[in-house]
């Protein structure tokens, strides 16, 4: 029985893809340029989920305060189907709202979105 081996490659021309991949396996450092730049490229869109992920790349590697501005708003869900990475995004941006809000040190701020995170996704913790 010969064994196949899949290599994994981040050669996708999708750059937002290629960044979300990267994301799953939490290399943060490795996301941030390419998210940066994808962010940089966007024409505003209250339904694109890269400015969350930029911000969840940028709070998983210390830059809190630069975060923030990428979470003032919540994007609006595409109706009837979601893009392709929006499910990454909720609940995850309340989460990363309260690691800002605590970081800020405001507590109460930091509660409401650890509540309602913990609410959307289930989580207990």
């Amino acid at each position: 029985m010969s064994t196949v081996r899949w290599e994994v490659t981040l050669v996708d021309p999708n750059p937002a893809a290629r960044a979300y991949a990267l994301l799953l396996a939490k290399d943060f450092e490795g996301a941030l340029p390419i998210l940066r730049d994808v962010v940089a490229r966007l024409a505003p869109d209250p339904v694109d989920p890269a400015p969350v992920m930029l911000a969840w790349a940028l709070v998983e590697t210390g830059r809190v305060e630069e975060a923030e501005k990428y979470l003032r708003t919540v994007p609006v869900p595409a109706n009837p189907a979601p893009a392709p990475f929006e499910s990454l995004i909720f609940p995850r941006i309340f989460d990363l709202r309260a690691k800002v809000a605590e970081k800020r040190g405001d507590r109460p701020e930091a509660e409401r979105n650890r509540r309602l995170f913990q609410v959307l996704s289930g989580s207990k913790s």
